[in-house]
Formats: C-alpha cells, sequence, structure tokens
C-alpha cells in the first residue's frame, strides 16, 4: 500500500515548485527576478527533495507490511494491501483479491511482473504463483 500522505506531499509539494519557478520566471521587469522569488522557489525544491527521501525511507517499510499483512488474507474476496514498487508507487490494474488474481490472464501477470521487475517466464500459472509470492501470498497455487 502506498503512503497516501507521503505521496500527497510529494504532489503538493511538486505544485508549489511549479507555482514557484513560474513566478520566479514572470517577466515583470526585465531585471532578475526579485530575491523572495528566488527563495520561494529554493525553498519549494528543498520541500520537495526532502519529501521524496521520506517516501524513499519508508517504502521497504510499506513493502514488508504489505507482504505480512497478505500472507494473513484468506482466499477469495478478502482484499490484499497493494504492494507498492521499490520506487513507492503501487501499479496500476493489480488484483485486489485472490478471486481476481485467479483470474488474470497471461498478459496481465506480465505486465504487473514487469512493474514489479520480475521475471515473466514460464507458464501462466507459474507466473501467477511468482506474483503472489512478491506479494506476499502464500495460501494460494495455480
Amino acid at each position: 500500500m502506498a503512503n497516501p500522505g507521503a505521496q500527497s506531499l510529494v504532489a503538493a509539494g511538486q505544485a508549489l515548485v511549479t507555482a514557484g519557478n513560474q513566478l520566479a520566471a514572470m517577466p515583470v521587469n526585465q531585471g532578475p527576478a526579485p530575491p523572495w522569488a528566488v527563495q520561494l522557489q529554493q525553498s519549494m525544491q528543498q520541500l520537495q527533495q526532502s519529501m521524496q527521501q521520506q517516501q524513499q525511507r519508508t517504502t521497504p517499510f510499506m513493502i514488508a507490511a504489505a507482504r505480512a499483512y497478505n500472507a494473513t488474507v484468506p482466499i477469495g474476496n478478502a482484499p490484499y494491501v497493494a504492494l507498492p514498487t521499490a520506487a513507492g508507487v503501487v501499479p496500476a490494474n493489480m488484483p485486489v483479491n485472490g478471486n481476481e488474481l485467479q483470474a488474470l490472464n497471461g498478459a496481465t501477470v506480465n505486465t504487473a511482473l514487469q512493474a514489479y521487475g520480475l521475471p515473466i517466464v514460464g507458464l501462466v500459472a507459474e507466473r501467477k504463483n511468482r506474483l503472489a509470492r512478491h506479494w506476499g501470498i502464500t495460501n494460494l497455487e495455480f
């Protein structure tokens, strides 16, 4: 599960940096940007960098927590916690429960495996097992 708070902070920081960049680049006069605008831009860039570092530090813990939780989920419709990639982002269109994982076709399994940097070789059942084990799901066999 990606950290929504950290992602929101990163998005807010990026928006502020963009606004600061636009403000600093405004041609109010032909001289340099006012010192306060330059300082605002620098502060926003530092904030964005700090938030990205925070997300990088927490991602391994989010991955471990998601795997630990997923190992306890019963087979069926009980929801899994989506596993973020090493970059802290949950790939789109991931299965949300065991039934959806079992229903994945070969192309969708390949897309999911590639998102996590895992090999896409083998039969569909082998690839589903690889994805399930990567997510910490141990009670499903395909």
